[in-house]
């Protein structure tokens, strides 16, 4: 009689191509997450900077009217370092006094998030087209230029042009005249209050 030798267990495993066909997979995900990951920071950034930004007009608009007097808004380009651009801006309260006016911070300075800037272009015309510009210390950067615009007493804007009273804040690598993403906050320069516009 024959005996029956028991077969022993056969080991299964993967191959080389499916590890291979696997591991292209997972940098494929792996590539488009990253990338989304970034196009979502980048926006939230954008966000968080124009939210600064309209929040701390809307807070000198409103100190213009409470203390009856004008308030200054500078924005700062910042001429060296990681946030080099138009990507500070801090606000100042005007005093009258016997031999004129007078400013004074009432704000710390303010910078956006790294990554976003205030376009230097038409797309700012509120920032480029100022007729109130000069310099200031900003932290250890002598002579900062800046470019500013006044809420007077009443709560409107100094200038009442309504074709440039607004900014736009894009991406530091976007200035062009069409960037995708934009975050425009528009002033109306007879109630001062804020508008803003996202694509």
């Amino acid at each position: 009689m024959d005996q029956v030798k028991p077969r022993s267990p056969q080991l299964h495993g993967f191959s080389l191509v499916e590890m291979l066909v696997v591991i292209g997979i997972i940098a494929v995900l792996t590539t488009l997450g990253v990338t989304a990951f970034g196009t979502i920071t980048k926006g939230s950034s954008m966000t968080r900077a124009g939210m600064m930004v309209g929040e701390q007009l809307g807070l000198a608009r409103q100190e213009a009217a409470t203390s009856n007097r004008d308030v200054e808004v500078r924005f700062y380009n910042v001429v060296s370092g990681p946030d080099a651009g138009w990507t500070a801006f801090q606000v100042w309260k005007v005093d009258q006094t016997p031999t004129g006016p007078v400013t004074r911070a009432h704000s710390g300075v303010f910078h956006l998030p790294l990554g976003v800037v205030i376009a230097d272009s038409a797309l700012s015309p509120l920032v480029k087209n100022s007729t109130r510009k000069g310099a200031d210390t900003l932290g250890t950067q002598a002579n900062t230029p800046y470019s500013a615009f006044r809420f007077r007493a009443n709560g409107t804007l100094e200038r009442q042009m309504s074709g440039d009273n607004y900014l736009t804040i894009v991406e530091k690598t976007e200035t062009t005249q069409k960037p995708i993403n934009y975050f425009t906050l528009q002033i109306h320069p007879l109630t001062g209050k804020t508008t803003a516009f996202r694509p």
